[in-house]
């Protein structure tokens, strides 16, 4: 026996000691200064997608491979081919951009048999090898083919350049990412797939082509020079029959962009869910804004520019100055259908008072008083819409339809929106099918977005979740 538990640990070493193998051979070839970095972990993507390999075919999950056959989609064949390529599917593909005028890719893909791989781009691809410095090249133009050993090396981008020289330029890299600890961090996350950003380089590369182009003045100008995100980090996760995609940015505390967002933004807060209606589909936008921090934006003045001094709209921006809190939108609907649809805007305001003065004067149409609780009633395209005030609360709704309850009472709902700074919830129910989805952006630093479907109460794997939307599709068309 114990022999034996020997030979197991011997093996389970060896497999771990290979499989880090082939990726530090991989990262090691990867410069430091790269603008983008991804890593792939291929086996646990494709167990995580409930993909199986049997007999050198690609069997998918049975809902998602239905519905590709109900289209008339089928790429058994061309599966079947990548699978027997040579391309070694047990390790991490690579991708990563060095750091260029010009934006260009460079691809790592572990090999398992260097022959079978070159013929099968010979085949499928009309790649035509040739031997270079010890490597087989086939240049197609803007794209290259390099095999050496158990690498296959993708170029793309690279104008004019030999695909060998680059090639055997990463083999030689002094430095390589192990050495930032940025991109270590991102990529050793142990997520499906993983990407480090090097935001602020990749803002000042893009700097000729975008913020060049806008006008001095424009708004969008001024948020693209003042964002100051040093790098970020992407995450993507299949596990457990969800769809998990989250991001890390690493911003200065004390730099212009974070003093910008702290100036209009508030502490999170979940109090206005109580306004939104709650159906079979639903869903809700949360933000928590500071409105005297946005109107005190050099941004936003420019923009307004002699507007603020027109007597009515100084009146309103007053207001605006006066909103601190949650804006809060949600819509429900029992059916997908707009006779169905319910819809609510609410947020909260320290002068309510002179809201109801100001619409008094501005709307035409009727309004009730009941105690301190103001509304406005309109008529807009089709549907009864009101406006009410109550205390520091204003709501606008849209409506065919009233829905007695509210999305107080939806704890996926109020977990995310008491607790980010810009929350998102939605629920979408078809047939015996149930979406969700929840976006939590708690903070310019993180933020994460989760995504599953149920089929009677049970989640699906990642693929058949999918066929949910083919469904919806087919729905909406329908109306």
């Amino acid at each position: 026996m114990k022999t034996l538990r020997f030979c197991l640990a011997a093996m389970v070493l060896l497999l771990i000691t290979s499989c880090n193998k082939v990726d530090n051979k991989m990262e090691s070839q990867i410069p430091d200064d790269a603008v983008i970095v991804a890593k792939i972990d291929i086996p646990t993507l494709i167990s995580n997608l409930k993909i199986e390999v049997k007999d050198g075919k690609m069997v998918l999950p049975e809902k998602f491979a239905k519905m590709l056959e109900s289209k008339g989609e089928d790429f058994s064949e061309d599966a079947a081919k990548l699978i027997n390529s040579g391309i070694d599917f047990e390790h991490s593909i690579y991708l990563f951009a060095p750091d260029t005028k010009e934006l260009s890719l460079v691809t790592l893909v572990p090999v398992s048999d260097p022959a079978k791989l070159k013929q099968f781009l010979t085949d499928e691809e009309k790649a035509s090898f040739e031997s270079k410095d010890g490597l087989e090249v086939a240049n197609l133009g803007e794209m290259a083919y390099v095999i050496k050993e158990d690498l296959l090396y993708v170029t793309s981008g690279f104008k004019g350049q030999d695909p060998a020289t680059i090639v055997n330029g990463l083999l030689t890299n002094k430095k390589n990412m192990g050495d930032n600890a940025s991109i270590v961090h991102a990529l050793d996350a142990g997520d499906d797939i993983n990407v480090y950003v090097n935001t602020k380089r990749v803002k000042e590369l893009a700097g000729n082509d975008v913020g060049n182009k806008l006008p001095n003045g424009d708004m969008a100008k001024m948020l693209f020079d003042l964002m100051d995100i040093k790098c970020s980090a992407f995450h993507m996760n299949l596990a457990d029959g969800e769809w998990n995609i989250s991001v890390e940015n690493e911003v200065d505390d004390n730099g212009d962009f974070m003093k910008l967002v702290n100036s209009i933004t508030t502490k999170p807060s979940a109090d206005l869910l109580a306004y939104m209606p709650k159906a079979t589909n639903m869903g809700v936008l949360n933000l928590n804004l500071d409105g005297e921090g946005i109107l005190n934006l050099d941004m936003v003045k420019a923009a307004l520019g002699e507007m603020g001094s027109d007597p009515q709209m100084a009146q309103i921006l007053d207001i605006v100055k006066a909103i601190k809190g949650p804006v809060t939108l949600g819509v429900a609907a029992s059916q997908l259908n707009p006779e169905e649809l319910s819809g609510a805007l609410a947020f909260k305001c320290g002068k309510s008072k002179e809201l109801i003065d100001l619409l008094k004067q501005m709307l035409e149409g009727s309004y009730t008083q009941n105690g301190d609780e103001y509304v406005f009633n309109q008529r807009i395209e089709g549907y009864n819409a009101s406006l009410s005030v109550k205390g520091d609360v204003i709501c606008v709704k849209v409506a065919n339809r009233d829905y007695t309850e509210n999305m107080a009472s939806v704890g996926e709902a109020k977990d995310v929106i008491g607790n980010a700074m810009c929350g998102a919830f939605l629920s979408l129910g078809v047939d015996n099918m149930q979406m969700q989805l929840v976006h939590n952006g708690k903070s310019v630093k993180e933020g994460k977005l989760t995504m599953w479907v149920k089929e009677d109460g049970k989640k699906l794997s990642p693929l058949d979740a999918l066929t949910f939307f083919d469904r919806l599709s087919r729905q909406v068309k329908g109306l």
